[in-house]
Parts: structure tokens; sequence; C-alpha cells
């Protein structure tokens, strides 16, 4: 009939897993304490209540009307201007 495939089997040690384990609990170990560190100074820094500085809002000065400046005033506003000015 037919033949089945051979198994087989890689074995190490009881010792070697246990080593590879207590260095990958070592690494996450460190790994969290290091993560903790930065949010605690992320968090005692004082970023989220830091003074704002605001900006001042831009204001044109007309010194002078001219003629289009008292046309405008009656048929409404430019919006090439006024997009200008919003900005």
């Amino acid at each position: 009939g037919p033949v089945l495939p051979r198994t087989w089997m890689v074995s190490i040690p009881m010792w070697s897993y246990r080593v590879a384990m207590l260095a990958w609990a070592l690494w996450v170990s460190f790994w969290l304490i290091n993560i903790l560190k930065w949010g605690w100074t992320r968090f005692c820094t004082p970023m989220l209540w830091s003074k704002v500085e605001w900006r001042k809002p831009k204001f044109r000065q007309q010194t002078h009307f001219t003629s289009a400046d008292q046309n405008r005033d009656q048929t409404g506003p430019d919006p090439e201007t006024d997009a200008e000015s919003q900005r």
C-alpha cells in the first residue's frame, strides 16, 4: 500500500526554553519601564496648560475713501477683497 511520511521532531532542553522566556520577560519589563518613564515625563511637563499666545487680529486701516469704496458700500461686499481679509 501507500507509504506514510515519516515524522521527525526537534527537541531542545527545557532550560533553553526557560532562558528564552526569561530574556523575553526582562525585555518586556524594561520596555514597559521606559514607556512609563516617558509617559510620566510627558504628563508632568506643563505643555497642556502653557500660556497660549493669541494672534492679534489684522484690521485694514483706510486712510481715505475713494469712489470705488463708496460704490462698494452701495453695491455690497467685494468677494475678492473680503476673501483676503478673512485669512
